[in-house]
């Protein structure tokens, strides 16, 4: 029955409490989450069939689970796939015309990863957050929601000693803050796996975006060194 407690800002914040383990094993082990996501007759069932280890809110685990609950809420909301949804009011108007995303079912999109978008066209997603929901003059987000979602929410160092390379979390994005010349940098950032990254830094009226292929390697220099290191240095006042 605490299931009933289990609210979308909690999917959103990654405080849903729910079991998950896609990363103890390969993708490709029948005992993995992800595996059985993906060959599940149900796949939404079998997400919100998962014990409840955590009192919802209560506890940040990073989960992908919550995000492709997410995304079929908003499938479901609409009567529209989540993909030609996001391209009918999103992607046609930052003129992304290029981009593949992989489905777990017919109707299902995986929204937790494997959006495959151009730099270019990650860029844009950026600036369009950064210009609070505005494009050619058009508002395609809300500004409270670009504000209320890129604001922190919890804080993942709280909860574990794995996060010390960021500083927050809100609605699917993470906070960081960044040093230079006495100088403290706010940012917010979608962070993917291996080395995706769009950053975002209102101060500056920047957007980085970096691409990388460290899946199963370690990385010589890390995202967030290269951001305090060499990027913003770079950048003029």
């Amino acid at each position: 029955p605490e299931k009933s407690d289990l609210t979308i800002r909690y999917l959103l914040t990654m405080t849903s409490g729910l079991q998950w383990d896609d990363e103890s094993t390969s993708y490709y082990d029948p005992s993995n989450d992800m595996y059985k996501l993906f060959t599940d007759p149900d796949p939404m069932r079998f997400v919100l069939s998962k014990d409840l280890l955590k009192t919802p809110g209560t506890c940040f685990e990073y989960r992908n689970c919550n995000t492709n609950v997410i995304g079929e809420i908003i499938h479901r909301a609409t009567g529209t796939r989540l993909d030609l949804f996001c391209d009918s009011l999103l992607f046609s108007k930052l003129g992304i015309v290029t981009y593949e995303w992989q489905r777990i079912a017919p109707e299902i999109i995986f929204t937790s990863g494997d959006l495959m978008l151009r730099p270019r066209d990650m860029a844009k997603f950026g600036q369009l957050f950064l210009k609070k929901g505005r494009w050619n003059g058009e508002q395609l987000i809300s500004e409270e929601w670009c504000t209320e979602s890129t604001s922190e929410h919890i804080d993942p160092n709280d909860f574990s000693a794995s996060y010390t390379w960021c500083d927050g979390y809100g609605y699917q994005w993470w906070q960081k803050d960044y040093t230079y010349d006495k100088k403290v940098f706010h940012t917010y950032f979608a962070l993917g796996w291996g080395g995706q990254q769009i950053t975002m830094i209102h101060e500056l009226e920047t957007v980085i975006v970096l691409t990388g292929g460290n899946w199963y390697t370690s990385e010589k220099i890390s995202c967030h060194n290269l951001i305090e290191d060499y990027i913003i240095p770079a950048l003029p006042d």
